[in-house]
């Protein structure tokens, strides 16, 4: 938290600088602190986006911006520090027209919605764990997953065609078939389905799907008759630009950082199509995070 913000929190510090600065005085607007001197602002203190490290002039008023301000701090450290430094900005602030309107008028720039753009962090390709809970060694949370439907404790289903294996974890949703016929069958990826934790339905990416293969048409894989194959899946619109690295970068299908609460109890569904006996066959599954341990 920046000192800014836990000198508005504490009155025995805004004492303080009032001792020391009189009618200057401190307010808070959401995540910024505004420092005026009677109607007229003459910083706004806080944490701001690059495109709003700038100066602003304007004919009635005029602000400055910082990412992480001293200024509030040093009324408590350093006031006479401070004092001259405010002196400065009044100054400036006097040179130019003397109305200015209330420190209300100025908005917060809006929160992004995480759920909007998935989870920030990014990782390569997708390693199947193999311990009991599955993640990253270094994860600040851990998740445990349930298959809800078709319904199974073990993560399996099997008809007379295939058996399924399922692992969730947080980089993908890992699997392994096993062909049960003595005839090849074919997974269509192209017309294969993922559904997110948010609820947007996408085209599935899978170990080879590269950044490139986007939008362009992936090959079926066939499985050929009573074998196995292994692979993971995720949304395809999770891949991220590797900038010339042939490595497959993605962001996880479940962040692992602090933001790994907010995806207790939601779901995820893989839409496999399998192409069996020429015609084409969807099988879906869905995963619900059954809980978010902190580490």
């Amino acid at each position: 938290m920046q000192p800014s913000i836990q000198l508005i929190q504490r009155p025995v510090l805004l004492s303080r600088f009032a001792e020391h600065f009189g009618q200057i005085r401190i307010r808070r607007l959401g995540r910024h602190a505004i420092i005026q001197h009677r109607d007229r602002i003459l910083h706004v203190v806080g944490r701001f986006g690059p495109q709003e490290r700038a100066d602003v002039s304007q004919s009635h008023r005029s602000i400055t911006k910082y990412d992480h301000v001293a200024l509030v701090d040093r009324a408590v450290h350093d006031p006479r520090g401070a004092q001259r430094m405010v002196f400065a900005i009044l100054l400036m602030v006097l040179g130019g027209c003397l109305s200015s309107p209330p420190a209300e008028s100025l908005a917060p720039p809006p929160v992004p919605s995480r759920s909007s753009v998935g989870p920030a962090p990014v990782v390569v390709g997708a390693s199947d764990s193999v311990g009991s809970l599955p993640g990253s060694r270094n994860a600040l949370f851990r998740y445990r997953f349930r298959q809800i439907d078709p319904s199974s404790d073990r993560f399996t289903f099997q008809d007379r065609y295939l058996n399924f294996y399922f692992k969730p974890s947080p980089d993908a949703i890992h699997f392994n078939i096993e062909n049960r016929q003595d005839r090849p069958i074919e997974i269509e990826w192209d017309k294969s389905q993922f559904v997110d934790a948010f609820g947007k339905s996408d085209k599935v990416a899978h170990a080879s799907t590269k950044w490139t293969d986007r939008f362009a048409s992936q090959p079926n894989t066939i499985i050929s008759g009573l074998q196995r194959y292994g692979d993971y899946v995720f949304p395809i619109s999770y891949l991220v630009d590797p900038a010339g690295s042939p490595d497959q970068l993605h962001r996880p299908v479940f962040a692992e950082d602090s933001s790994a609460p907010q995806y207790a109890d939601r779901t995820v569904t893989v839409s496999l199509s399998m192409k069996i006996e020429g015609q084409s066959r969807p099988y879906a599954f869905t995963f619900r995070v059954e809980s978010v341990i902190s580490r």
